[in-house]
């Protein structure tokens, strides 16, 4: 079944944005693939052309809040190993500010974070600058975090996602190291994204006409005027 929503897109705005996210990450991708669950929209998995070095990029069900939240840390290491190098992508808070003066009119700053793994195995140092032989030998080589955050920055940084005027341009606001270990290490980059909030302003109106037309009977009698009565009585807005 098909659900409407009052902005004329197809899917809800969480979902196009997650989505254009992980597809304007697709060119980091080493081959044409994809990963990830069930639970997410399908078109959400990226694939793309053959060039990069991540081996997958996908959704991420929470935003993980600090290098405190065990629960956030332990589920992406669980979904992440095997697969780096690679970058989830979640989405966060999104706090309101009205634009008109009848209620109905909204934009909201959706948060979306980008995480970046990498289970770099020769030593912390190249994990993080991507400087040994390895990395300088091929292109699809794990290059190291400093290297993949600079590359997810020039891709998401005042990109629009191509959805339309219902979203604006990513907007950068902080990157964070997240956990380190001698296996594994995650960084975060969090983005600001302004999504069209507004919601169609004469809903209760409409739908009080629509009630008011289905209680509404027309009798008439032999020989005389038509008459009107209502069958249930709909209350004032």
């Amino acid at each position: 079944m098909a659900h409407a929503f009052d902005h004329g897109l197809a899917k809800p705005l969480r979902t196009l944005v997650r989505n254009g996210v992980v597809a304007a990450l697709a060119p980091l991708l080493a081959t044409v693939g994809c990963f990830g669950g069930a639970a997410f929209d399908s078109d959400a998995f990226a694939s793309g052309p053959a060039g990069g070095y991540l081996k997958s990029i996908g959704p991420f069900a929470v935003m993980i809040r600090g290098r405190e939240d065990d629960v956030g840390l332990d589920h992406a290491f669980e979904v992440l190993s095997g697969r780096a190098p690679a970058v989830l992508v979640a989405l966060g808070d999104l706090p309101f500010d009205e634009t008109g003066a009848t209620g109905h009119a909204w934009h909201g700053d959706l948060t979306v974070q980008v995480l970046v793994f990498s289970q770099h195995a020769r030593s912390l140092e190249d994990r993080l600058a991507g400087g040994d032989a390895a990395a300088t030998a091929s292109n699809s080589a794990d290059p190291g975090l400093e290297v993949m955050l600079e590359h997810v920055r020039e891709l998401l940084i005042g990109n629009d996602l191509g959805i339309g005027p219902a979203v604006w341009q990513l907007r950068p606001e902080l990157e964070q190291e997240l956990g380190t270990s001698k296996a594994e290490t995650l960084w975060a980059q969090t983005y600001r994204v302004k999504v069209n909030g507004s919601v169609l302003e004469h809903r209760t109106a409409l739908i009080r006409i629509a009630e008011f037309l289905t209680t509404w009977r027309a009798k008439a009698e032999p020989g005389g005027d038509p008459v009107h009565t209502f069958t249930t009585e709909t209350a004032s807005p």
